[in-house]
């Protein structure tokens, strides 16, 4: 800390580091500048700032909560994140009486758990190449969905056509059908599934409801 402070005074950004933080990947170092400092001179030496650092990267942007800088610093070996204790944080268990469907979606650059409703996603595409960790974050959403609800309230249909990425659930209480593998049975499943939200969208307009909430606060779901 103290270097990047003397490396700062030579481009003459005076000022003083208040508090360095790390997460799995990155060491935050926050920087307050002296009153009258323009961001725009400190970002313009990026490049400089780094190669004296002897960083691969640096990142450099102003903390939406203080008046500091903070300087993003990539750590040597990145940590891995324990999904145990991040379903198991505070944060949470917040969205899970918040959130009607909470999925775990990582953690932030400190480490802080990163939740997102669901029902707020109607449509939700993970993409990327291979390796990417695409499988990864679709079992954190089920894990999380199961830490979250009960069986009677939750139930899944998984369709795997490579027959090893969703086996482990095959016991489980949550699936409405076993996971199915086979292009046949997922056609089956999928028109037996639209059927079934045609049938939905038949009961809630006749329960004026726009939605299964709605329809569940008025009761009409005992």
């Amino acid at each position: 800390m103290q270097k990047l402070e003397d490396i700062l005074k030579n481009y003459s950004i005076n000022g003083k580091i208040t508090n360095q933080t790390e997460g799995p990947v990155l060491k935050i170092i926050e920087f307050t500048p002296e009153t009258g400092t323009k961001l725009k001179n400190i970002t313009s030496v990026t490049e400089d700032i780094r190669r004296e650092l002897g960083v691969s990267s640096l990142r450099i942007e102003a903390s939406s909560e203080t008046n500091a800088i903070l300087f993003q610093i990539p750590k040597e070996n990145a940590d891995i994140v324990d999904f145990k204790s991040q379903i198991n944080s505070s944060t949470f268990d917040t969205a899970k009486t918040k959130y009607a469907l909470p999925i775990y979606i990582g953690a932030d650059i400190k480490g802080n758990p990163v939740v997102a409703d669901l029902t707020k996603m109607h449509h939700l595409l993970v993409g990327g190449t291979t390796g990417s960790g695409k499988s990864v974050g679709l079992n954190s959403f089920i894990l999380s969905l199961i830490s979250a609800k009960k069986p009677s309230e939750l139930k899944f249909v998984l369709i795997d056509p490579k027959k090893i990425e969703f086996s482990i659930y095959n016991n489980q209480k949550y699936l409405y059908h076993p996971v199915i593998t086979e292009t046949n049975e997922a056609v089956a499943m999928l028109s037996h599934l639209a059927q079934e939200m045609d049938k939905r969208y038949e009961i809630l307009a006749e329960s004026m409801c726009k939605n299964i909430a709605d329809y569940n606060q008025k009761g009409e779901g005992r």
